[in-house]
């Protein structure tokens, strides 16, 4: 993706967009709310998120819907049916294991937009890795990952549910945010 676009929808991120802090059994995270809904927004809150709207655009098109078919080997997605916000997981934020078969959810997909670029960017010791996990015939993961991805500027992580094992986002150990999109 464009780093450019990339930096500018960072920054309105943190400079405009509300993040609620959620806590449950597996995850402690902030977020905001589905970005399909900012269509919905006043136009004097959208003329502040330029950067973010024509991103969100891309990534609901039919051409990105076509891209993420042909990598992932997922059929048609209809893209009625899609959800999208932005998680920052700050000091001590994690997402636990879990399978992410929700509804009739086909494809996930994970964009970061940590700070930094190849030479001060994110760093493994901090954490926030998404970590990947072989699961046995009836659906219970390894105790160990079998990969391990940790988060880098304008990296793009996507899988199709049928081929997805689980997976998790390990506790973050800086004061540093790990945005998701």
């Amino acid at each position: 993706m464009n780093p450019t676009l990339l930096s500018s929808v960072r920054d309105e991120i943190l400079t405009h967009l509300h993040f609620t802090p959620k806590q449950t059994d597996i995850y402690s995270v902030s977020q905001t709310g589905d970005l399909a809904n900012l269509s919905g927004l006043p136009s004097s809150e959208l003329e502040s998120l330029p950067s973010l709207l024509k991103l969100r655009n891309a990534l609901y098109s039919q051409e990105f819907r076509d891209f993420l078919c042909a990598v992932t080997g997922v059929k048609a997605l209809s893209g009625t049916k899609t959800d999208m916000s932005i998680n920052s997981y700050e000091k001590g934020g994690h997402l636990l294991t879990h399978d992410d078969v929700i509804g009739t959810r086909s494809v996930s997909f994970i964009l970061y937009l940590v700070k930094g670029d190849e030479e001060d960017g994110w760093r493994e010791e901090w954490g926030g890795g998404l970590r990947l996990y072989r699961t046995s015939e009836d659906g219970v993961p390894e105790n160990e990952p079998c990969l391990t991805i940790p988060p880098k500027w304008n990296q793009m992580t996507m899988f199709g549910m049928a081929s997805l094992r689980a997976w998790l986002i390990g506790s973050c150990s800086t004061g540093e945010i790990v945005s998701r999109c």
